[in-house]
């Protein structure tokens, strides 16, 4: 089974993602540098085993990753304002 998927810098988007909902197993998942945007959450969040994100250089909105955080604090969620020092 996937359990790992690196998708850095492709021309991904979220219809892609609407696929993702049958990877059970995936434990981490690079999305950086992708067409990804909020729509993507919903499939994202439904994914049990993942641990590791990389949502930085997406349209996935700050509103849209705190939510998720508040909701699965043991994800670790990489976005880019934690690349620029800010929060």
């Amino acid at each position: 089974a996937l359990e790992n998927l690196d998708l850095w810098s492709t021309n991904t988007d979220d219809d892609v993602i609407a696929q993702f909902s049958r990877l059970r197993r995936l434990k981490s998942l690079n999305l950086s540098g992708t067409l990804v945007s909020d729509r993507s959450i919903g499939v994202l969040k439904s994914l049990p085993a993942l641990q590791r994100i990389d949502l930085s250089v997406t349209d996935v909105s700050l509103e849209a990753i705190r939510d998720w955080r508040a909701t699965r604090n043991t994800l670790v969620i990489i976005e880019s304002s934690q690349l620029h020092g800010s929060n």
